[in-house]
């Protein structure tokens, strides 16, 4: 396959992660809306946050397994129609259950898309260029942060989140397209077993990098998630202050994303993980006292924002320069662990 056909395939995913997370994350930017024209509150409309984490963190290490044998173009494809129509059914619902159970059948997609994509780069380029090419599959996830939850949020205000899912119902039709014209066929994955999974934590170094993502990404999603409602209650911010609010974390995390990547060159991975750790609780330190003051809080986001990406990225960069010394299984399967660590993380911030 020529370099070009697999940069091609590779902006396919980029594209295809950018709706993945946007339609993951979509939810916490309509809250208000939602809650409002679905008759429920704000508590109630964050299950959909809460059954994303729920599907996304079981079904991904499930469907990993029951899927080894499928074509990767096909299966990646499947997953982006199945978003389609899920989205498509969304914009039709008519009350908060109904969408749930959609949602809930819809993010299983999610659970497939993003590790897959991850694993089928693994097939198409070489050893030397695997990390970073799977770091820029991931852009999309970036991307979908920084543009496509304020949008998302600004458009839900101005023509109503039943367009919007349409939107993201016609997205995940063009990114199927995409990838079924870009991703060479007859790629599959390694096989897993039971045993494998089982191995996974038996591993203490493996857990600890697990349990930094989990801890950390619970912190940040116990307030991300309902962020729109809890500024329009304590400082009465209109929809496009919280759609700014969004855009601002989503680019300090891409900024502290990239600063983690230059430091992590210059500095011990640890090291990196522990500044971005300090990082992060000063930001909530400053968000906390600064409660109830729009830009006070606005501020402490975008400290906490800085230190979103570098603990998940630089623990991958970790695993990657450990695996040999410890891990039991390929990494083209345990490279997929990391992927429901931020969902399982979801699901706990979610019961908070």
């Amino acid at each position: 396959m020529t370099e070009p056909r697999v940069n091609l395939a590779l902006w396919a995913m980029v594209f295809g992660n950018f709706v993945i997370g946007t339609g993951v994350l979509l939810p916490a930017g309509m809250l208000n809306q939602l809650s409002t024209e679905l008759h429920v509150d704000t508590a109630t409309a964050g299950l959909l946050l809460l059954v994303g984490g729920v599907v996304v963190g079981i079904g991904a290490p499930v469907l990993a397994m029951l899927t080894t044998r499928v074509d990767r173009r096909l299966l990646l494809t499947l997953s982006m129609l199945l978003y389609a129509v899920g989205h498509l059914f969304s914009a039709f619902t008519n009350d908060f259950w109904s969408l749930l159970i959609v949602r809930a059948l819809m993010i299983s997609a999610a659970g497939l898309f993003s590790p897959q994509a991850a694993a089928t780069v693994g097939l198409l380029v070489s050893n030397e260029r695997r990390a970073s090419a799977i770091s820029f599959i991931f852009i999309g996830w970036s991307v979908a942060s920084v543009g496509g939850i304020p949008i998302g949020a600004l458009l839900g205000d101005w023509v109503g989140w039943r367009m919007v899912f349409a939107l993201m119902a016609g997205l995940s039709l063009f990114s199927a397209m995409a990838v079924w014209f870009t991703v060479p066929p007859k790629l599959f994955g390694v096989p897993l077993n039971l045993k494998a999974w089982v191995s996974v934590f038996t591993s203490p170094a493996l857990i600890c990098v697990l349990s930094v993502t989990l801890l950390s990404m619970s912190g940040q999603i116990s307030v991300l998630g309902y962020l729109g409602p809890i500024l329009k209650q304590v400082t009465s911010a209109t929809t496009l202050q919280i759609s700014l609010a969004f855009a601002i974390a989503g680019a300090a995390g891409v900024v502290g994303n990239t600063l983690g990547s230059n430091m992590v060159r210059h500095m011990a991975v640890h090291k990196v993980i522990a500044w971005a750790l300090v990082s992060l609780c000063i930001g909530f330190a400053v968000f906390t006292l600064m409660f109830g003051s729009y830009w006070g809080m606005i501020l402490g986001m975008a400290l906490w924002g800085l230190a979103h990406s570098p603990p998940i990225h630089c623990n991958k960069a970790a695993w990657c320069s450990w695996r040999h010394l410890w891990l039991p299984l390929p990494w083209r399967s345990i490279r997929l662990r990391f992927i429901w660590a931020r969902p399982l993380a979801q699901v706990w911030a979610a019961n908070f």
